[in-house]
């Protein structure tokens, strides 16, 4: 299994892959970050609020 301990995360779409992507991190022990062009994305309530989040795009 991969060893993430230490790196950097950021997913990109909070989609139900990107949710996937959350949980799959979080159960390994590391917090990744959130991007989304959306303001408002399916499944940002769902979030734990140790997950820092960016939407409606990058500028």
């Amino acid at each position: 299994m991969a060893d993430y301990q230490g790196k950097k995360v950021v997913i990109i779409g909070l989609g139900m892959t990107g949710l996937s992507c959350v949980d799959f991190f979080m159960a390994r022990g590391v917090t990744p970050r959130v991007m989304d062009t959306r303001v408002a994305p399916p499944g940002l309530d769902k979030l734990p609020e140790s997950v820092e989040c960016h939407v409606g795009g990058t500028q």
